[in-house]
């Protein structure tokens, strides 16, 4: 039997709708093995499309700073419910990776590498992280890095020249 993939409920979470909710929904769709997301109190409204194949996952009430609020209970949700061994983690967006677990193979995607390429466009109050800051970090530690094209690749090896080998446009 093929090894599961798992995908974390970052994306779904930040996002009601958007073109990376989407792209997830439908790879986790069609994927010939069992898939799952740990999704947490999530804002998407694609995410129902998944069913079953969606664990402890409650959909986040709408008010301002609920995000914020609801915070420390995904990573309390990621911290005592994602898998350990035994599949394969696929993070929906960047994140630290000392907030995944160590013990099983990551895959990330790199949607773009904008933030890299083109920092001036997107300055952030001092009080508030780009989440963009932990894809270098994450890429260096997973097993394997998709990318949406063959410019991503080339511009992410740019800055990873000895990830070539685990790096794939699809």
């Amino acid at each position: 039997m093929p090894v599961p993939v798992v995908y974390t409920g970052d994306i779904f979470r930040a996002q009601e709708y958007g073109g990376i909710t989407r792209v997830f929904v439908e790879v986790a769709r069609r994927l010939p093995r069992p898939v799952s997301v740990v999704a947490g109190f999530h804002r998407s409204r694609d995410l129902p499309v998944l069913g079953s194949r969606v664990r402890h996952g409650w959909r986040r009430p709408s008010f301002r700073g609920s995000r914020l609020v609801l915070a420390p209970l995904d990573r309390l949700v990621d911290t005592t419910l994602l898998p350990r061994r035994g599949v394969i983690l696929h993070p929906t967006y960047y994140r630290p990776p000392g907030s995944l677990p160590a013990g099983v193979p990551w895959v990330v995607t790199v949607h773009d590498m904008a933030h890299e390429r083109f920092p001036e466009l997107f300055r952030r109050p001092w009080w508030s992280r780009d989440p963009a800051l932990h894809k270098l970090p994450l890429c260096a530690r997973a097993a394997r890095i998709v990318c949406y094209s063959e410019s991503t690749r080339r511009d992410l090896l740019e800055r990873m020249p000895a990830s070539e080998a685990k790096v794939r446009a699809i």
